[in-house]
């Protein structure tokens, strides 16, 4: 495994569980975080949408385990956690971004991460396949 596969995925970790804090969305002359812009289609009545909050409300935890779990040496949940992550957090961001409002730095952060995020945990799978074939 490359050196570099270890820090970098954690790095990606970090900023896919930190890419919901900045501005996703403008809303007049305020800018929402993805929090702020789930919890506004909820006071809206979108409750088609409740599953997609939960679920987002779960992502930092998920990046955060992924990290932990690249910490303490797990490559291969930590590779299948951090792909989730990246699924998740890249699809809503691109949806954000293909979507006709004013965005803030957000969406494009969280597509980022993800881009970089979903080779790396490739790496992670195939370091962990090299290690089992050593053993």
């Amino acid at each position: 495994m490359s050196r570099w596969v270890r820090p970098l995925s954690g790095l990606a970790a970090v900023v896919l569980g930190l890419a919901g804090f900045p501005g996703w969305v403008v809303s007049g002359d305020r800018t929402r975080n993805s929090f702020e812009m789930l919890r506004s289609a909820q006071r809206l009545g979108l409750d088609q949408l409740t599953p997609v909050r939960v679920v987002w409300f779960v992502m930092p935890v998920l990046a955060l385990a992924s990290l932990a779990l690249i910490i303490f040496g797990r490559p291969r949940p930590a590779a299948l956690l951090l792909i989730l992550v990246a699924l998740v957090v890249g699809g809503v961001g691109a949806v954000v971004l293909a979507s006709d409002v004013e965005i803030g730095a957000g969406p494009m952060i969280a597509c980022g991460a993800a881009v970089l995020a979903l080779p790396l945990g490739g790496a992670l799978l195939r370091a962990q396949d090299e290690v089992e074939t050593v053993r």
